[in-house]
């Protein structure tokens, strides 16, 4: 797939500016050691012959790739149609937590992600007791919930019954659960000494002006179908900005490098002078200030 991408990338940099833009405007998923390590973790739990013994909890600041790594790690399990057996095989579900914690909307959610029929006129119970069945019934191996720090809205009383259902899923349906959140998260993890136990966490934590976020704005700026190289993962100047503007988040700086990207492709200086290193700078600048 990355290489399907670079070539695409290397066929656009003869293309105009308006479909190099409009490529600009696309999602690709940019794979990194950060996000190495949690698919691997990941993968140990779908090929584990008890996954429902392994959860796992990743925390990290909002945009910094939390969605966009579930979402990719689905991409890798497709459903298997299982043309010898009864039912399809779902290893891997993914769900996000509703915005106020409610066992009804959650059994939903799941339902959803399978496209099972249901009823809304069905009863809570009869929601989550179908929720349960087709898990089992696909052979799920996880269950992945995002923005796990939503359980903390809504009344204590449906937090709790929440919760409950997040420790129990798992040992029930036999498979692992992954919660994926924001810090607010861990607090809600932290605040249950039982769910805590169920699940090993780690923090993401921001990223810094160091080797890892050089490589990491190389490998961004290798996406970029710029007709010259901008050399800004080569400029420590320039790393460093862009981690300070985008707030060590790499969402933000992946906004950052793009709309530098934009810039140089819209004014037709895509790569700045070798006596004046100021054009990458300048176009961070401005990205930075747009998107605090």
């Amino acid at each position: 797939m990355t290489g399907d991408l670079l070539t695409r990338v290397e066929q656009l940099k003869g293309a105009d500016d308006a479909t190099r833009l409009a490529f600009l405007a696309e999602e690709h998923t940019i794979l990194h050691n950060r996000m190495q390590h949690s698919l691997d973790k990941l993968h140990a739990i779908v090929a584990s012959p008890d996954p429902h013994t392994m959860g796992r909890a990743f925390f990290s600041r909002s945009y910094n790739g939390k969605s966009l790594l579930t979402k990719h790690f689905l991409s890798l399990y497709p459903p298997d149609l299982n043309p010898l057996g009864d039912a399809a095989i779902v290893k891997v579900v993914r769900i996000s937590m509703p915005g106020a914690a409610s066992v009804r909307e959650l059994a939903i959610r799941i339902l959803l992600a399978v496209r099972e029929p249901f009823s809304h006129r069905w009863p809570t119970s009869h929601l989550e007791s179908a929720a349960y069945a087709v898990l089992r019934s696909l052979q799920c191996r996880l269950l992945i919930i995002d923005e796990f720090q939503d359980m903390a809205n809504g009344s204590h009383r449906n937090t709790e019954a929440v919760k409950n259902v997040v420790k129990s899923i798992g040992e029930d349906c036999g498979c692992g659960v992954a919660l994926f959140g924001t810090p607010k998260g861990l607090e809600v993890l932290a605040s249950d000494p039982q769910l805590e136990r169920r699940f090993e966490h780690e923090i993401i934590e921001p990223w810094l002006a160091d080797k890892d976020t050089q490589i990491l704005i190389h490998n961004l700026e290798a996406r970029l179908p710029l007709r010259k190289a901008s050399g800004m993962a080569s400029d420590p100047k320039v790393v460093r900005k862009i981690v300070e503007l985008g707030d060590g988040v790499i969402g933000q700086m992946r906004a950052l490098v793009h709309k530098a990207a934009r810039t140089a492709i819209q004014t037709g200086r895509e790569v700045r002078p070798e006596d004046d290193r100021s054009l990458g700078l300048g176009s961070v600048r401005a990205a930075g200030a747009n998107q605090r």
